[in-house]
């Protein structure tokens, strides 16, 4: 015994709050009854004073040896052993007296971490309270929960206190129950992970990760057996492990490997479950991939669960542990439920594979139909009996063509219908309704889709029927006929333009037969007309002196000096007819002229302005009290014939000068200028005569057509203006109002490459409202196909209508910001007077609002807009004839 230990026996710690120090630092021990009673006897024994030292001393040691308790004490800076009790003898010996690091632990070179713990001791160097802690000893691998504490001892040193109580049972009870929870949640997970993995493999490998994860075991793999091989051969399907455990798995670990007597081939052979403790005691490190690599790997030991499915074992789930100790029996049977549940949804995936094939097969094929049906340009429907017929199936090829969903044609009944062209809505619905008594329907219509335009529609029905001839339900399919009918039309144009072309053409060929016909007779009367008055000079002497010899002689009648006096005017007239006849053949010529081209020689087109009015201003200024030019600068040359074009813009004049009825106040305006956007020089020539009636405009170009014939008017001076512009790749056009004149219009385009210019009527349409304008433009553009110009202000209106020569009518809503529609009215008026103009307003007597002095606009139309009855009051208008 050493010599602290024998003076601490001695003086049997007569300090009572030292002895608090050694047994409060034990509180947990104190559950132990006999302990509590025998401390407190000894406790209560000090302080009432009715014991010696050595029954206090007495009292003590018999509690200390008592303890189930290892208690010691050691000097914090020798780490000598001062003290230690029974339990601590009958394990390690009479150790008092040796040093702690080196009796208690193996392996130890020096003072261990317990020894030299820094948190017994405060700042200060006072004792700092209990460090609690648990450890598994390295001699007997017993697990402890340790107490440790600074205390003054009896020579007022302050030593190490450690009271350490076995809780190996307790470490391993607890290390059970982890296992056994890690392995039910394991099972819980992976019922989950058999609803969630969408195939098989995604399942086998969601298995094994859960095992590493939650499980908490070194590593997981699935291996199916190969029967077809033999020996027996298995393929690892899945994998996982431990980050450290995976790291220098070799690359044949996934390639098929023999099992034919190893404990795996067993037990994919029998079925039965096998637990081996320890990989060591039947494999070594050179053995395959997963007996010795595992044992590389740091694994001690491995369960294998048998896979089944309903032909037998297909393979086996394999977990390996790191120690033998890894299962217990209610952990293994946890990991068998987690096999069969694997099992279970192994084979529920392999049962509902040949169903997924024939899914698989229909989709494809359904897949295949949607394509062939998204490809073309119908919409599949269907319509049910009820009231209404209402859409039971929409196709989603709609969106692509109207831009409406599917959904917005089955939820709302009268969606439908409320789309519906106004005009076309009767008999669309009608058709319907006929299906109740009829087989099939077939019709067109129009739809106005998503941006507010109309569609054409070809729409087929066919009626389905119950037993009893009942309607049941209605399919249908909707195809857009848009370019179709855009196509018609333009064909129709396209005819109309080859059928007048041909007219003149063949036209051209009669008038030239005519010609030479009329131009043959007419060249006799020609060549003895003059010999007809030498001879009639020649004759009217004798006449004369017969006549005065005898004047009683009569012709008939007449005598012959009557007939002697007008003989002369019959000749002279004689002349007249046959003078105008060849200038009748000579415009026949010129019209019937098909096969000159225009010849290489620039022209400009102001000269020919200027000669022009030279040759026949003499002549129009008798019948017009004021001809203004408005010729620009610097216009461009292009090449032309010069005469035939002096010729055409001669007869527009001389046109517009015969169409003023009265010389006071009658005007004819010429102007010239350049349009940058049609790359074309225009003439304009304008008067305030009579007008052409809106029936006529259709047929002034017509060759014979003259509402002149009664002043000697032929026919032929505007169709051969017509042909000869039209050599030049030109256009000409005529608009008019009867009663405030007509305005011609001349289109020469600078680069005759560019070919004959392409030039429609337009509309010109202003309105601040872009709502209004989508529907006037869906409206016009798309169900009439009228061209279209918009406007969102009429600030630079007269510049727009410059640009834009082909525009011949504004629409124009008076309430706008800025400026209203009463201003974009007058400026129109002043700059283009024939230019018809509709107001739209909101107000039904804004006619009362008129400002004064004002010209009143051509129509008049109220909000909301009726689209069909302002169709109308545009038709009535006379449109530019281009």
């Amino acid at each position: 015994m050493t010599r602290s230990a024998a003076l601490f026996r001695k003086t049997c710690i007569p300090q009572i709050s030292r002895c608090h120090h050694l047994f409060d630092s034990y509180s947990f021990a104190l559950y132990h009854e006999m302990w509590m009673q025998e401390l407190l006897i000894a406790i209560q024994s000090i302080i009432q004073g009715e014991s010696t030292s050595m029954v206090f001393q007495h009292k003590i040691m018999k509690i200390l040896d008592s303890l189930d308790a290892a208690v010691y004490v050691t000097d914090m800076e020798s780490h000598e052993l001062l003290f230690v009790n029974q339990y601590i003898r009958d394990i390690f010996g009479d150790i008092e007296g040796t040093i702690c690091w080196q009796t208690l632990q193996n392996g130890q070179d020096g003072p261990c971490s317990f020894c030299t713990n820094d948190k017994l001791l405060d700042e200060n160097g006072e004792p700092a309270g209990e460090f609690v802690w648990e450890f598994c000893n390295t001699i007997n691998n017993r697990w402890y929960h340790i107490v440790d504490r600074a205390i003054e001892w009896v020579d007022n040193r302050l030593v190490r206190l450690e009271i350490a109580t076995d809780i190996t049972e307790r470490k391993r009870a607890q290390e059970a129950l982890s296992r056994r929870s890690k392995a039910l949640e394991v099972v819980s997970k992976g019922n989950e992970a058999l609803i969630r993995a969408a195939t098989e493999d995604d399942l086998l490998h969601d298995i094994c990760r859960l095992v590493v994860a939650i499980g908490g075991y070194r590593m997981a793999w699935i291996a199916y057996a190969m029967p077809e091989c033999q020996p027996m051969v298995v393929k690892p399907m899945a994998l996982h492990g431990e980050e450290s455990c995976l790291v220098t798995v070799p690359d044949n670990w996934e390639e098929p490997f023999p099992v034919d007597d190893d404990p795996l081939g067993r037990v994919v052979v029998s079925g039965k479950r096998m637990l081996v403790q320890d990989l060591m005691t039947i494999f070594g490190a050179d053995h395959p991939p997963w007996g010795g690599e595992a044992i590389k790997q740091g694994c001690g030991s491995v369960l294998i669960l048998p896979l089944f499915l309903r032909a037998g074992p297909v393979g086996s789930l394999i977990i390996h542990g790191g120690s033998p100790s890894e299962f217990d029996d209610e952990a293994i049977d946890l990991l068998e439920e987690l096999a069969n549940n694997l099992s279970y949804g192994i084979q529920s995936r392999r049962d509902s594979r040949e169903a997924e094939f024939v899914q698989a097969e229909l989709a494809r094929t359904n897949e295949q139909l949607n394509l062939l049906l998204d490809s073309l340009p119908i919409i599949p429907f269907t319509r049910t009996a009820e009231p209404d017929f209402p859409f039971s199936h929409m196709s989603n090829v709609v969106k692509e063509i109207t831009g409406y969903t599917p959904e917005q044609f089955l939820q709302d009944p009268r969606f439908w219908e409320k789309h519906l062209f106004p005009e076309d809505r009767s008999l669309a619905i009608s058709c319907l309704e006929k299906l109740r008594k009829e087989d099939e329907w077939k019709g067109e219509y129009r739809f106005q889709v998503a941006d507010g335009s109309y569609t054409w529609f070809a729409n087929y029905l066919r009626a389905r029927r119950g037993p009893k001839g009942e309607l049941y339900y209605i399919t249908g399919t909707w195809q857009d006929i848009s370019e179709e009918k855009k196509l018609q039309l333009e064909s129709e144009q396209r005819l109309q333009q080859v059928i007048q072309a041909d007219k003149l053409a063949s036209l051209g060929q009669v008038v030239a037969g005519v010609a030479h016909e009329i131009n043959n007779p007419n060249s006799f009367i020609t060549y003895n007309v003059p010999l007809l008055e030498e001879s009639w000079e020649t004759f009217l002497p004798i006449i004369n002196e017969f006549c005065r010899q005898h004047p009683e002689k009569k012709a008939g009648n007449i005598t012959l000096a009557e007939m002697t006096d007008e003989m002369g005017e019959i000749i002279a007239a004689i002349k007249t007819g046959s003078d105008r006849i060849n200038t009748i053949v000579g415009k026949l010529k010129d019209f019937a002229r098909l096969d000159e081209t225009v010849p290489d020689k620039l022209v400009e087109i102001n000269n020919i302005i200027q000669d022009s009015l030279a040759i026949v201003g003499a002549q129009a200024r008798k019948l017009v009290g004021r001809i203004t030019m408005e010729l620009a600068d610097g216009l461009p040359q292009f090449y032309g014939h010069y005469q035939k074009l002096e010729q055409v813009v001669a007869n527009l004049i001389l046109n517009a000068a015969q169409s003023i009825p009265s010389k006071e106040g009658g005007v004819i305006f010429i102007r010239s200028r350049y349009v940058k956007r049609l790359h074309a020089v225009l003439i304009e020539l304008e008067d305030n005569g009579r007008g052409i009636s809106a029936d006529d405009v259709p047929h002034i170009f017509d060759p014979f057509f003259t509402t002149k014939r009664d002043h000697g008017g032929t026919g032929l001076g505007l169709s051969v203006s017509y042909g000869l512009i039209k050599e030049h790749n030109g256009r000409i056009a005529v608009m008019s109002r009867p009663g405030l004149g007509t305005k011609f219009t001349v289109f020469l385009p600078v680069d005759r490459r560019q070919g004959l210019l392409e030039l429609r009527p337009t509309m010109l349409c202003i309105d601040d409202d872009p709502m209004m304008l989508g529907l006037l433009k869906s409206f016009f553009i798309g169900v009439k196909k009228m061209p279209m110009e918009i406007m969102e202000n009429g600030h630079e209106v007269l510049g727009f209508l410059e640009d834009h020569p082909e525009i011949d009518l504004v629409l124009s809503d008076i309430a706008m910001p800025g400026i209203t529609g009463w201003q974009v009215l007058q400026q129109i008026k002043e700059r283009f007077p024939l230019m018809s103009v509709i107001l739209i307003t909101g107000e039904p007597d804004e006619a009362r609002y008129l400002p004064e002095q004002s010209r009143p606009p051509d129509y008049f139309i109220t909000k909301p807009l009726d689209l069909p009855k302002l169709s109308e009051m545009i038709n009535s208008i006379g449109r530019q004839r281009l």
